[in-house]
């Protein structure tokens, strides 16, 4: 049975999922860093993408899989579609 392999980041109170890989041409993201601005920066290209809601910014027009997240009795939980 296959998974999904997502990302997350902590900006301030705010938990944010993500797909692991980049849109464009698959390398992990877990490799890349946060900007400035706090957008996620592919390792390899360096296509930037908002955790909020997977916009790419940089204008290549990739758009980055976002997963809902809530938080309850300190347990994190990810939403998203099989």
């Amino acid at each position: 049975m296959g998974g999904k392999w997502i990302g997350m980041l902590k900006k301030g109170e705010t938990v944010y999922a993500f797909a692991a890989t980049c849109p464009h041409a698959g390398v992990s993201l877990c490799y890349g860093w946060l900007d400035a601005q706090g957008r996620i920066v592919c390792p390899e290209h360096k296509y930037r993408f908002d955790p909020v809601n997977g916009r790419n910014t940089s204008g290549e027009g990739y758009k980055l899989m976002t997963y809902a997240v809530e938080i309850k009795d300190g347990d994190i939980y990810v939403g998203f579609l099989s």
